[in-house]
């Protein structure tokens, strides 16, 4: 927000903060800082997409916190693969949403078309923690391409099906694919579902 003298003002969850101003490095950072600021390079890239799930829905935030910061740490701590110095998401660890909602349940993907999968899913009307309205959401990674997607809201859960619609670009690759539902009311989600991964 400015800056006076050696002191930075700055606004944070809703608060102005003060910092003491940082100050240039003159040492060459070790192979260890470079090793972690690669990590977090992945991380941030990975994450930045999904930030519009992972601000309102990923669990509780933790005292000063926020739900990114606690994802950011989860990803660094648990969602990493590292073979010597290659630094890659672990696909098995990714964790989108997590909440008290029921969750995508015996899903199947297919491709109908080359730029287009389809998704189906159980919907009981008598099982208790859903609403017909809740909103599905559908996360797409292609590691590739360095790419992720993200659909909010692409369907209702008592729709049992939706499209999800594929960029040219993105035809031929490995793509895995996520899920979860957003309530109706947009209190709270269900924990994302990994769907595993298709390739055409």
């Amino acid at each position: 927000r400015g800056l006076v003298g050696s002191v930075v003002f700055a606004k944070w969850r809703g608060m102005t903060v003060v910092r003491t101003r940082p100050t240039q490095r003159k040492k060459p950072a070790s192979e260890k800082q470079l090793f972690q600021q690669r990590k977090m390079r992945v991380v941030m890239q990975f994450l930045k997409t999904f930030k519009p799930l992972i601000d309102p829905y990923f669990g509780e935030a933790a005292d000063l916190k926020s739900r990114f910061n606690e994802a950011t740490s989860y990803y660094l701590k648990e969602g990493l693969h590292i073979d010597e110095q290659e630094v890659t998401i672990d696909t098995n660890k990714v964790i989108l949403t997590k909440g008290g909602l029921r969750g995508v349940e015996e899903a199947t993907l297919a491709y109908e078309s080359p730029q287009q999968v389809k998704l189906t899913w159980k919907y009981a009307p008598d099982d208790a923690g859903q609403h017909p309205d809740d909103r599905l959401y559908e996360a797409l990674y292609i590691p590739s391409l360095g790419k992720q997607n993200l659909f909010i809201n692409l369907a209702k859960r008592a729709d049992t099906e939706a499209m999800i619609p594929l960029e040219p670009e993105d035809v031929g690759k490995t793509i895995y694919y996520w899920a979860g539902f957003i309530g109706h009311d947009k209190q709270q989600a269900s924990w994302s579902v990994a769907l595993g991964s298709l390739e055409e």
